[in-house]
Parts: C-alpha cells; structure tokens; sequence
C-alpha cells in the first residue's frame, strides 16, 4: 500500500488541466454533501486527496475530518484548512476504530 501513497505524496498529475482538477473536487463535494441528512452531522472524507472543495462539504455539516494517508498532502491540508474550525484533519489510521481514534463517530466496521 506504501507505492500508492507515496505516488500521491509526490509531484504527479492526473489532470488534463487546472480546470479538470477543480471541477473533479466540486463535484466531489457535492454528492458527498448529497449524502449529508442534516447540518448537525459528522462527516468523514477517508483517502481525501486535496479535498479542494472541503469548505463546501464542511458548510453543510457541523463537522468535516479529513484523513489523509499521505504526509505531505495532509500538511497541504492542514495549512489550507487550519482557519475552518469545522475542518479537521487526521491521519486515515487516526480515524480507525481503537482508544487512539481522533474519529469521534461510529465505526461500522468494528
């Protein structure tokens, strides 16, 4: 699993364009925010690359995590975000189930 993540850690692209780039995040945004039944909820975006659109998302929950496996993109994340009280970021292994969870919502998995 390290060679994916290490891939999106590094320069690449898999855009034709800027324009291609930010529209797959809008309408990323929008159906996840499709899928969110009130504005009290807790939403988890897992793997979520640069999350370009998360203000969006984070507008239509209470609270938006963001975890992301790669280093170098959640820094990116981090330091975008860290304005947005209703963003937070984390690790996808800090969102896992277990007493060292920062994921404060139900984990179907367990």
């Amino acid at each position: 699993m390290d060679e994916w993540i290490d891939y999106y850690d590094s320069t690449h692209t898999i855009y034709a364009s800027k324009l291609h780039r930010d529209l797959h995040f809008q309408i990323i945004a929008r159906d996840i925010i499709g899928y969110i039944s009130s504005p009290d909820s807790v939403v988890l975006d897992y793997a979520c690359g640069e999350a370009l659109s998360a203000a969006r998302v984070a507008d239509a929950c209470a609270q938006l995590y963001l975890a992301e496996p790669a280093p170098g993109v959640r820094g990116r994340l981090i330091a975008r975000f860290a304005p947005n009280t209703r963003i937070r970021v984390r690790s996808c292994w800090a969102t896992s189930c277990g007493p060292k969870s920062a994921w404060p919502g139900t984990c179907w998995r367990c």
